[in-house]
């Protein structure tokens, strides 16, 4: 699909692949909708329209913020004392800590476990994890929620540049901007951003400021440097 050449594609690569009604729908939106290839193959779940994945969102959604609750962060937090509280972060309880990055880890990575094969010589004779083999097993679902993840966060980095703001890099979550200050709040306080600061998914936070210099020499390296921030950052 045409699209700025300083924004990442919508869509990754140029094959078939699974993708959700709403990134559709936003694909329309970019393209219109006489320009999409119809689909080859669909999969619709009967029964109750709300999200399937909604119960499990739900639980890690509130055991994550009643952890950060525990570290003295919440969502009603004005922006300068959340911020405040985000940079302590490093410094709080180990252990709730330790916590929070697991229920991360979880988020991010629980789909594409399940439908990992043993990646080791001795876990060969480990059982398989038995979701995918029941009937209520969706063999999307990891593209599900990738196809959305990566639409939702294509539209907010599209409405963002219209206040003349393109990322420089990009990797899953993590996005890296050029501003004149060291902050955060230089993007989320124009006018046509479409990120908020906050703990809520969806949300931003500041994870690593760095000069100008260090973005060229990572590029110049061939290494992508919002890979390199995310995997050096700590979690949370």
């Amino acid at each position: 699909m045409p699209q700025h050449p300083m924004l990442p594609p919508a869509f990754a690569g140029t094959g078939p692949a699974w993708h959700t009604t709403p990134a559709v729908a936003y694909a329309g939106t970019r393209v219109g909708a006489a320009q999409l290839e119809p689909p080859a193959e669909g999969w619709l779940r009967p029964g109750p329209t709300s999200p399937y994945l909604a119960p499990w969102y739900d639980h890690l959604r509130l055991a994550r913020l009643t952890v950060l609750e525990r570290l003295g962060i919440t969502a009603t937090m004005d922006t300068p004392d959340l911020l405040a509280a985000l940079a302590a972060l490093p410094q709080a309880d180990s252990l709730q800590r330790a916590l929070l990055h697991t229920l991360h880890a979880t988020g991010e990575d629980a789909l594409a476990a399940l439908a990992q094969p043993p990646t080791q010589p001795d876990q060969a004779t480990l059982a398989t994890w038995p979701s995918p083999k029941e009937p209520t097993w969706r063999p999307d679902l990891l593209a599900a929620a990738t196809a959305n993840a990566r639409a939702n966060l294509h539209r907010k980095l599209a409405r963002t540049s219209r206040s003349g703001y393109y990322p420089l890099a990009v990797a899953g979550g993590h996005i890296v901007y050029a501003t004149r200050t060291p902050h955060l709040t230089e993007i989320t306080d124009t006018p046509t951003s479409d990120f908020r600061i906050g703990i809520s998914p969806g949300h931003v936070h500041p994870v690593a400021v760095r000069p100008l210099h260090w973005y060229t020499a990572r590029c110049a390296e061939g290494t992508n440097p919002a890979q390199l921030l995310k995997d050096t950052c700590p979690s949370w």
